[in-house]
This record gives structure tokens, sequence and C-alpha cells, in this order.
């Protein structure tokens, strides 16, 4: 999961560096640039849309661009939770009797232990 989170957002990073030198070329060149199928792509550009990226494509110019100044910043950050926190974490249990309580799942071994 870690590999796959830092590829992807490297590969974000690398589609913004692209974008603001206006230098992505059309969607195929963009897609291939980036090693990806151009469909994947249309995901990348929505994903950067989602995030409040001002994204649009200049036809004339063949590229990408931002329409606003902005800055894409992608921080990871691993904290140890404190012991109150560490508590509250409950791992999904409370859904887990929901559905079973609601027959929506059914627990096939006899016993069924939380700690």
């Amino acid at each position: 999961m870690t590999i796959q989170l830092g590829k992807y957002t490297d590969r974000l990073k690398y589609a913004d560096s692209l974008i603001r030198r206006k230098a992505t070329g059309n969607p195929k060149h963009f897609a291939q640039e980036l090693g990806i199928s151009e469909s994947h792509l249309y995901n990348i550009l929505d994903d950067l849309r989602l995030l409040g990226m001002p994204l649009a494509y200049d036809r004339y110019a063949m590229s990408y661009h931002y329409t606003q100044p902005v800055r894409l910043r992608i921080d990871i950050v691993v904290e140890p939770l404190l012991q109150s926190e560490y508590e509250n974490v409950n791992g999904g249990v409370y859904f887990i009797l929901i559905l079973y309580y609601s027959n929506f799942i059914r627990v096939s071994t006899t016993t069924f232990a939380i700690q």
C-alpha cells in the first residue's frame, strides 16, 4: 500500500510539474509521459480538480494549464497515537456489530471475541 501511495503521489507531483510548465502536450502524449493509460490520466486530472486545482486544457497550445496560480502540496505524515487516541480506535468493530445484529452478516464460528 505504501509503495502504491508513493507512486501515485509522485505521479501527481510530476503531472503538476508538467502542467505548471504548460508542457503536457495532448492527453495521449501526457499519459505516455506519465507512463499510464489515457483513461487513468483522466482519473488523475479529476483527482486534481477535486483537490481544488483550477485545471483547463488549451487546444491551441495543446497543453493543460492552471487558470489561477496554485500550488500542489502533498504531505504524508506518520505520527504515533496518544494513549487516549489509541483507546478510541475500534477498527470497525461497531460497524460489524451493526451488520451482525441487522442480519446482514452471520458469524460461522461458535466463539466471537472482542478485546
